[in-house]
């Protein structure tokens, strides 16, 4: 049983636009269950589609299966076709070959990939290259590439080689392990294999924080499963270019 597919009807039809006009006409077949898409291409593109009495052209639709409990394709599609030769407006429909185009799961999980794909900015996707893994070089990389301060002239497709301001950036800074207490626990990087990533900040910072203040931000970042976490409000960084 395939309730979750998707299938193209195309063909030759004739439309009478004396009776409908022709945007009617497709919002007529669109009302028909299952029909998501209605396209019709002239076969004449000069000919008026107005008050046309054998306007020619293909008409295609786009028919999913998942408004149904019970699906037969053969039965279902010829019943989808037979309301459309009984549209007032249609003079005929040749329906000829019907395309499964992909399953409606399929569809949605491209759907999700390319949203989570867009959301992914340009210095993410320049450091996802760069670098092997999460890491404090990486989330300072993404920080100071969205500020403006480094891979300014990088295109996505280029190789390069880490700008050398962002290492000297970290050890100006002297970047330290703040743990969900609110402690100073060491180096940033420091944090044995296997641990969840607690927070990093630069000592200055962290000292001008309270203890509450450093916990609430790294609470923030542990309680979440993203390689990205901002910080809270009190505990935001700012990169000097």
């Amino acid at each position: 049983m395939a309730y979750n597919r998707t299938y193209q009807i195309s063909g030759e039809a004739s439309l009478d636009t004396t009776v409908t006009p022709q945007s009617d006409l497709i919002s007529d077949i669109r009302s028909i269950e299952g029909i998501t898409i209605v396209t019709f291409t002239p076969k004449n593109e000069e000919e008026s589609a107005a008050s046309n009495p054998n306007h020619l052209g293909i008409l295609s639709i786009k028919f999913d299966t998942f408004p149904f409990t019970e699906f037969d394709k053969d039965i279902q599609i010829n019943n989808l076709v037979n309301q459309i030769r009984k549209i007032p407006a249609v003079n005929y429909f040749k329906a000829g070959q019907v395309n499964i185009l992909e399953t409606r799961l399929k569809s949605l999980v491209k759907e999700i990939l390319l949203e989570k794909k867009t959301k992914r900015d340009r210095c993410l996707r320049i450091a996802d290259r760069k670098f092997d893994k999460p890491s404090a070089y990486k989330s300072g990389a993404v920080v100071r590439c969205r500020n403006g301060s480094i891979w300014k002239g990088i295109k996505e497709g280029e190789d390069f080689d880490l700008d050398e301001s962002l290492r000297d950036w970290f050890k100006k800074e002297d970047w330290v392990r703040i743990d969900t207490a609110g402690n100073i626990t060491g180096p940033c990087g420091t944090m044995k294999k296997g641990n969840k990533t607690t927070r990093c900040l630069p000592r200055a910072k962290a000292n001008s924080l309270t203890k509450a203040e450093r916990a609430s931000t790294s609470k923030k970042k542990a309680a979440s499963d993203k390689q990205f976490v901002s910080n809270t409000k009190k505990a935001k960084v700012k990169s000097n270019k």
